[in-house]
């Protein structure tokens, strides 16, 4: 009997003494907006806050989701909508996403080609089924591969993440 209060004394104080949870997302928030750094650090320079690089670019607002196992771990907003209206950013304020796929797909297919599915050198019409890249005068003497692709050297524009989408959908 002693041995088992003593076990649950143990666990209560190993709880109350742990960090809660909304301890643990406050820490993380904090990091995120005092941890940015210049892409190349030079000695004596320092972090910015989210708030000094939204400055230096001139950026009237952001908003920021951290999501963490499939799930949003915590969002935060900063600054306006409208630098005139003064309207704040809130967590509910739709921003233009742009080209949020290109990484995405960048991700996916370097996973597959990780995974030996598929060769970034080789010629993308090997993978794809329901459309082909034409031939041209480019391509005649030069096929592109998923590495020219992902680096924008595969001489396409708007279509050289679609190829890149359709690819990892294929099935291998």
């Amino acid at each position: 009997m002693r041995k088992n209060a003593l076990l649950l004394l143990v666990l209560l104080l190993q709880y109350c003494s742990s960090p809660k949870k909304e301890e643990f997302v406050g820490e993380k928030i904090k990091e995120v907006e005092t941890g940015l750094i210049n892409p190349v650090y030079l000695e004596g320079d320092s972090t910015w806050t989210i708030e000094d690089r939204m400055k230096h670019y001139h950026v009237p607002g952001v908003s920021i989701a951290v999501i963490n196992n499939g799930k949003i771990e915590w969002a935060k907003s900063y600054g306006v909508m409208d630098e005139a209206t003064k309207e704040p950013v809130t967590n509910q304020t739709l921003f233009q996403a742009g080209s949020i796929s290109k990484p995405v797909a960048a991700y996916g297919s370097l996973k597959i080609s990780e995974e030996g599915k598929i060769d970034v050198n080789e010629n993308v019409n090997t993978y794809l089924k329901t459309w082909k890249l034409p031939d041209n005068e480019f391509t005649k003497a030069k096929k592109v591969a998923l590495k020219h692709l992902l680096s924008h050297t595969g001489g396409l524009r708007s279509m050289a993440f679609l190829v890149t989408v359709r690819i990892c959908r294929s099935p291998l």
